[in-house]
């Protein structure tokens, strides 16, 4: 947020934010981005549930590359969330339209913001520890972190290249 408005007040107060929430914890401000990646309300194994009425829990699951599979009850592919069977169901499939919508277009923009932050991040020879980039970045809840942000094998490579201890 600190840098993505054009408005030179609003990205300087954003920035005192970030640095002032940051120091409080004893991080910098790369590492409170490490730990604060949206996760566009997908759980640990990258899922999220979608309630369209009794006996209709569809699941959109995360495949990388800003794409959900939506899958219906029986966890068949489907392309769409059904619409209500009555009255009684009209808020409930609306809501989970808006929640999907909202997940994929959350999605994209982590997606983005990460490959950008990652591959700056790794222009400059920024270093992490083992343990945190696989905790923050790589088994992040949705895996728009690590996982497709710099790609599989990105991962793989980087980490092929580093010192046991320690990840460049």
């Amino acid at each position: 947020m600190s840098n993505r408005t054009k408005q030179k007040s609003v990205q300087a107060y954003a920035g005192d934010l970030v640095d002032d929430a940051a120091d409080r914890r004893g991080w910098s401000p790369d590492e409170l981005a490490d730990r604060t990646i949206p996760s566009a309300g997908l759980d640990e194994n990258g899922e999220l549930g979608l309630d369209c009425g009794e006996d209709r829990q569809f699941k959109a699951v995360y495949l990388g590359d800003g794409k959900l599979n939506l899958l219906n009850p029986q966890g068949k592919p489907v392309k769409a969330l059904p619409g209500p069977r009555g009255d009684e169901e009209k808020e409930v499939v609306a809501a989970a339209k808006k929640q999907l919508a909202s997940a994929r277009k959350e999605i994209k923009q982590t997606e983005t913001a990460q490959q950008e932050r990652l591959y700056e991040a790794l222009c400059i020879g920024r270093v992490w520890p083992l343990e945190l980039w696989q905790s923050y970045l790589v088994r992040h809840p949705d895996r728009l972190s690590a996982g497709s942000a710099i790609g599989v094998a990105g991962c793989r490579l980087t980490m092929m290249s580093a010192p046991l201890n320690r990840l460049t």
